[in-house]
């Protein structure tokens, strides 16, 4: 039998001081044949310097592409998915790490069950200035698995760099979602394949968290509208979906309030509450129902 070819893709902004760790992380896995593809959002520090010269040095043929205005993350994703030829396609932030065997076992898991279109596994979450553990992603966001369907009601339950996607007619992602538009990908995916997302068990890659990725204040709110828009084109494009998709705006609604009130928004974080409110009374209950059982994994 054949080995499944892996097309990589990296993307980065301004990630100087953390590229070269990303690139090494690429490097170390035991895998013939890697495809890399690295995309740049015209980043204004040297990004794109420390690419060339580990290029050079590593001897790894690395597609670049280099962007001159920025023009967002999703953008910058489709640029680099049209360039990629490998069975399967793995993504990386250019300031996260894959762990050793990351590739492997999860090209194995792809092998072992046709069925499977997205196989995810779990991920360090650390602290970028200490490399403190801080929590296991999946530990906190929980483990699920299933259909289009079960992506629309549970919300993005994996971490970026925990996918690996089979290249088979994979649809560009949405560009009217600027910045956080894998979610809906994930669920165009699924439902153009008819296939799965499946848990991997294990730690197989590290996510950063900084200064630049701590989502708060104006970032909460483009997150929070690209979230509805979502939800919304899911409920307009695919018919089997409309019913989960409308349960899941005031899920949504719940989860968000809370990050409101976090962030000290609290006459926004109200409005959402009583949003949910008005469309379900139980989706507080439902919500909490599951926070409550995830904080308690943390202290066992």
């Amino acid at each position: 039998m054949s080995v499944l070819s892996v097309s990589i893709i990296i993307l980065t902004y301004n990630h100087e001081s953390f590229i070269l760790e990303a690139l090494q992380s690429v490097a170390l896995q035991e895998y013939p044949g890697v495809q890399l593809v690295i995309g740049d959002d015209a980043s204004s520090d040297r990004t794109c310097d420390v690419i060339d010269k580990f290029e050079k040095h590593s001897g790894m043929n690395i597609d670049k592409v280099y962007f001159d205005a920025n023009v967002g993350i999703t953008r910058n994703f489709n640029a680099c998915l049209e360039r990629c030829q490998g069975d399967v396609i793995f993504v990386l932030g250019g300031d996260d790490v894959f762990c050793p065997g990351k590739i492997a076992a999860q090209v194995q898991h792809l092998e072992d069950n046709p069925s499977i279109t997205i196989s995810y596994h779990d991920v360090e979450v650390f602290d970028s200035d200490s490399n403190r553990v801080m929590y296991l992603y999946n530990e906190m966001h929980g483990k699920h698995e299933g259909g289009a369907a079960e992506l629309v009601r549970r919300g993005a339950f994996s971490c970026g760099c925990s996918v690996a996607i089979r290249n088979k007619n994979l649809p560009a992602c949405d560009e009217r979602i600027k910045f956080a538009s894998d979610w809906l990908w994930y669920i165009e995916v699924l439902m153009l394949s008819g296939g799965e997302i499946k848990y991997l068990e294990g730690v197989y890659a590290r996510y950063r968290r900084h200064a630049n990725n701590i989502t708060g204040g104006s970032h909460l709110q483009q997150q929070y509208a690209e979230v509805m828009q979502t939800l919304d084109i899911v409920a307009g494009k695919y018919p089997s979906l409309k019913a989960v998709a409308s349960k899941s705006v005031s899920e949504r609604n719940i989860a968000f309030s809370m990050k409101f009130f976090i962030a000290g928004e609290y006459w926004r974080g109200l409005l959402l509450f009583k949003m949910a409110m008005s469309k379900n009374s139980l989706a507080p209950l439902f919500f909490l129902r599951i926070r409550i059982r995830r904080i308690l994994k943390l202290f066992r």
